[in-house]
């Protein structure tokens, strides 16, 4: 979509799936997620941004004044709250129904009351921070859900310059504050919450990622001018950034590498995603791009863990016997998995250090073989969660150590062989594995 005047902010409504797109500070238009145009409106006073509030339904929007408008999801204004402090940039807390304010020095909570009509400062956070601290961008991390909020901790980081303040919400008070990450601006920051690290990007070109102590961890770089603005990517651990080379990018926390990029033709200034929301949205000056993402798959089930071999296993009519799957971990577990359902039905704990080099499963004695990367073979009972170790094999007495093996499946008499597995599976008495044994004709 290309507008006359360029874009002053754009907002993505996660509960009507619908663009709000600042046009001027007194002009809103709204979009639906195809990208039809809605509604145009005529703010009464000026505004210099806004973010919506999900878990009532309204908007919050701000002004260098400085005061916060509490809006309705007509954009008809409830109350004007004033703020002490100066506001450049605004965040939603949906975790606990609250706004995020920092400015000139500082960094403000803000509270809603009176049936969430009103806004009131809770904290203000001033010490360590200076009137050369101006803030562009926040992040927040996910609150923990606890019994007792006075324990709860939540920090949020606000960048300024080449750096990154961090402040723990709650306490009100300054956790760290690193001002020389990058070479120049910091131009993005997000929260890859599930590999607990930050990512920020830069005008230096990079983009890098921190651990929780800001020791670096990784740098991408690839974006041949400054980058613009960087989102984590909604689905899975990837980022998305944008540069004043012209392309977006996507980058894999996983492989450490670019793994795709599209040419825009022109500087992308800012991206919006939700994660788990297939929306994204880029604003490019007096352009405005939607994007949906398109799967070529879809997640069957969530191993938690990298998959290092799968095995599936079936030896009878799909009537009687159920397939299963046997999945090596990197966290050093072997999961059973349902490949019907998606459903982990039992998991087995190697101890530390051990990694299941090979592994089968033999549905009719319900047991789970595993060879580790010490040369141990396992047999497991996959009746019990965790599975249990019914014996053990060591390396120190095998002639020459195990490298690979698969258990030798052939059923003749069916009928049988699904009375001895629902026997096993109600508990009955487990009967021996026996290299190349043949027992009723049941192999």
């Amino acid at each position: 979509m290309l507008f006359r005047k360029a874009i002053h902010y754009v907002l993505y409504n996660i509960t009507t799936q619908e663009y709000i797109c600042m046009i001027s500070e007194t002009a809103i238009c709204i979009y639906h997620c195809d990208g039809r145009k809605k509604q145009e409106l005529t703010l009464q006073e000026p505004i210099q941004g806004l973010v919506y509030a999900q878990q009532i339904n309204q908007y919050v929007a701000w002004t260098f004044c400085p005061q916060l408008k509490v809006m309705s999801h007509d954009f008809q204004t409830i109350s004007n709250n004033w703020s002490k402090q100066s506001i450049t940039c605004c965040l939603y807390n949906e975790d606990l129904n609250e706004i995020v304010t920092a400015g000139v020095g500082n960094v403000c909570t803000w509270h809603f009351y009176f049936g969430c009509r009103e806004l009131m400062c809770a904290t203000t956070v001033t010490k360590g921070l200076t009137q050369q601290d101006i803030f562009t961008e926040l992040a927040l991390e996910r609150a923990p859900v606890l019994s007792l909020a006075s324990i709860r901790t939540q920090r949020c980081y606000a960048v300024c310059g080449k750096g990154v303040a961090v402040i723990d919400l709650p306490k009100a008070t300054l956790l760290s504050y690193e001002k020389h990450l990058h070479n120049r601006k910091i131009t993005g920051i997000t929260l890859v919450e599930n590999l607990r690290c930050v990512a920020t990007s830069s005008r230096d070109g990079n983009i890098k990622i921190w651990d929780e102590n800001w020791n670096l961890q990784m740098v991408f770089v690839g974006h041949r001018g400054p980058v613009t603005a960087l989102v984590i990517y909604p689905h899975g651990p990837y980022l998305l950034s944008a540069s004043e080379d012209g392309t977006l990018r996507v980058w894999s926390l996983e492989l450490s590498d670019k793994v795709d990029e599209i040419q825009m033709g022109t500087t992308v200034t800012r991206l919006g995603t939700k994660l788990g929301e297939d929306s994204i949205f880029s604003c490019a000056n007096q352009r405005l791009d939607l994007w949906t993402i398109k799967h070529l798959y879809k997640p069957h089930t969530s191993i938690g863990y990298t998959v290092m071999a799968i095995k599936a296993s079936s030896i009878g009519p799909a009537s009687q016997f159920p397939t299963r799957a046997s999945c090596s971990c990197a966290d050093g577990t072997a999961r059973l998995v349902s490949p019907d359902t998606g459903d982990i039905i039992t998991t087995l704990l190697l101890e530390k250090g051990q990694q299941a080099m090979d592994l089968d499963y033999c549905l009719a004695r319900e047991v789970l073989l595993v060879l580790t990367n010490q040369g141990d073979l396992l047999k497991a009972n996959s009746l019990t969660n965790p599975m249990s170790v019914r014996w053990k094999v060591p390396a120190s007495t095998q002639a020459s150590q195990f490298c690979c093996f698969c258990i030798y499946k052939h059923t003749v008499d069916t009928e049988l062989t699904h009375a001895r597995w629902l026997q096993a599976v109600a508990g009955g008495s487990e009967e021996k594995i026996r290299i190349l044994g043949v027992k009723d004709n049941d192999r």
